[in-house]
């Protein structure tokens, strides 16, 4: 019997048990995996009968076929993997069920996504809730330093703040201060002010928000000011961190043959988020200072930014 469910294909390459499980006839399904058929077989799209049952949301045969170790929970690397699937098509019961399982999430299919990243761009509190159960399982403190080191570089990069049980799971050793810097500036270059915030105060927030980027030279503030769109709440906790004074002057870099600092490149790319920042944590700023490249009153990047109201004197 299982000789003839490998041999016996559909038109698409469907060995029976698959073909079973794609058509929704879990009895027959149920009945072909009591017989002992192989779950290791894939159809010519290279689908097995785990990320079939994962297409049509079947928990119960995600289940029945995650009791087989060669049902390939985690997929094979540039193919289908569960993980995804499930999650690209929002079926949380066997999302859950394969988190549950232990199933890599750092695995990528032929596109090029991988399981995390897929998570961690949810709901914010779906996201609590399946880092949740993977802490309960323990995947967390079994991460070598290099797969935790990949993980915290997906996380900081994603919109919602970054977990906290996944960064208080490094290995010992694997958050040193290169590592830092690296996940520091991509939360950074994302504009992401939840992970800013969770690295700064696990991290020495002062010390990161006054680093130089090792390739730019720029300082943070350049970076966010120069991002269209950058974030209110990324500026004000750097102004919390470094202080005023050093906010506004800190680290004149090089650029085009002339010192740039923080005010220059925000009269030359006005953004209305940043000057409301600007405006509500650092009072008293001239708005008659010379900025930018053509070295105009700060008071015109400010209109140019925004209608954002002024309560000041001019």
């Amino acid at each position: 019997m299982a000789a003839e469910c490998v041999s016996e294909r559909d038109g698409y390459g469907n060995c029976p048990l698959q073909a079973a499980i794609g058509r929704r006839s879990f009895e027959e399904a149920r009945r072909l995996l009591e017989d002992g058929v192989p779950v290791d077989v894939k159809n010519d799209d290279l689908g097995t009968p785990l990320t079939t049952a994962v297409v049509v949301g079947e928990d119960e045969m995600v289940r029945l076929l995650l009791q087989r170790a060669e049902c390939g929970a985690d997929g094979e690397v540039g193919e289908k993997v569960p993980v995804v699937l499930a999650l690209e098509r929002k079926h949380s019961a066997v999302t859950e069920r394969l988190l549950r399982h232990g199933v890599d999430l750092l695995r990528r299919d032929k596109q090029g996504r991988c399981g995390l990243e897929m998570l961690l761009r949810g709901r914010k509190e779906d996201i609590a809730g399946r880092i949740a159960l993977i802490e309960e399982r323990g995947y967390l403190k079994g991460l070598s330093s290099e797969a935790w080191t990949e993980w915290m570089r997906i996380a900081v990069t994603a919109a919602p703040p970054l977990p906290e049980a996944v960064l208080t799971a490094a290995p010992p050793g694997a958050a040193g201060p290169v590592v830092r810097q690296e996940l520091w500036w991509r939360a950074v270059q994302c504009g992401n002010a939840g992970a800013m915030r969770t690295l700064g105060t696990a991290w020495d927030g002062a010390a990161l928000s006054r680093s130089v980027h090792p390739e730019t030279g720029g300082n943070v503030f350049h970076a966010l000011l120069a991002k269209p769109g950058a974030s209110e709440e990324a500026f004000r906790f750097l102004v919390g961190q470094v202080g005023e004074a050093v906010g506004l002057e800190m680290i004149t870099v090089q650029q085009d043959g002339r010192g740039v600092t923080a005010l220059d490149i925000f009269a030359d790319k006005p953004s209305a988020a940043v000057w409301k920042a600007l405006d509500e944590a650092v009072p008293g700023l001239d708005l008659g200072r010379p900025c930018g490249r053509d070295s105009a009153p700060l008071l015109f990047a400010v209109l140019g930014a925004s209608s954002h109201r002024l309560d000041k004197e001019l």
